[in-house]
């Protein structure tokens, strides 16, 4: 099944281009939509101040933002006239609102595709709204690097197993592009006593996959005094990967995402875009 709708979120087209990028790669010559939503996040007044002043201080502050978001979006008017065309829809949300929203967001489209927010622009509001589609949108998230070059996203994949459920999501997820990739790679990071666990577990979805139709090599990794995520993504890295599915690990509790290493590690500092569900 091929992905109908694409959602990317964007904050400017400077910064968000191999966003958009992306997702012509994606959609390859296929009917897809693709939407560029353009999200305005609303100035917020200072503690500090308060009466008048403060009235004035929000007022221009959001003037300036606004002034900056129509120039943005003018820019995004003008790209959307080139040869990859989308659609484009506005959010106007505030900075602790925009992973809420962005969710709501994501439920009406197959695939969500934005930066990742380690290293870009407004970080914390970025990672705010990774944080919201992955754990709250039902859909899975395609994490690009900024300043992202890439020319293919599928042809060569690896997928993290660990045998747990958020890794049996993405990998179903994953489907449109495991049915076009010319070679995957199930990598289980394990040590120790694990292992044994993990070769059941990972010769079990290499199997899987061939039920499919699918060919995928199984490959096991672990090394003392390197994380899980560092292994997996050196492990994607020598094998010349342009796609990891991996599963989305954490949970938001009082409103503050609980994030686990791996999934931290994807969101903070690989440099090969990641698809990930929950």
């Amino acid at each position: 099944m091929a992905f109908g709708d694409i959602l990317c979120p964007m904050l400017s087209l400077d910064a968000d281009e191999p966003v958009l990028t992306a997702a012509a790669i994606v959609a390859g010559a296929a009917q897809v939509r693709i939407t560029a939503l353009l999200i305005e996040i609303e100035s917020e007044p200072s503690a500090m101040i308060d009466g008048a002043a403060a009235a004035r201080a929000s007022a221009d502050a959001q003037a300036r933002l606004r002034s900056r978001f129509e120039a943005e979006k003018h820019k995004l008017e003008a790209r959307a006239r080139g040869p990859s065309e989308f659609d484009i829809r506005e959010l106007t949300s505030s900075a602790r609102n925009a992973g809420q929203r962005l969710a709501t967001e994501a439920r009406q489209a197959d695939l969500t595709i934005m930066l990742r927010p380690g290293a870009a622009p407004m970080e914390d509001v970025r990672r705010a709204m990774a944080e919201g589609v992955l754990f709250d949108s039902g859909r899975p998230l395609l994490l690009i690097p900024p300043l992202w070059r890439g020319r293919s996203i599928g042809a060569n994949i690896v997928v993290g197993w660990n045998g747990k459920r958020e890794a049996a999501r993405a990998l179903a997820d994953a489907a449109p592009f495991l049915d076009k990739a010319a070679g995957i790679t199930v990598v289980c990071v394990s040590l120790g006593a694990s292992r044994t666990e993990a070769d059941t577990s990972g010769q079990a979805v290499v199997s899987h996959l061939s039920r499919h139709g699918k060919h995928a090599e199984l490959r096991h990794a672990g090394e003392l005094g390197f994380s899980d995520g560092a292994t997996l993504f050196g492990q994607a890295g020598a094998l010349g990967a342009d796609l990891v599915v991996m599963g989305g690990y954490g949970s938001p509790r009082l409103l503050e995402a609980i994030i686990g290493g791996v999934t931290r590690e994807a969101m903070n500092t690989t440099q090969i875009p990641v698809l990930m569900s929950h």
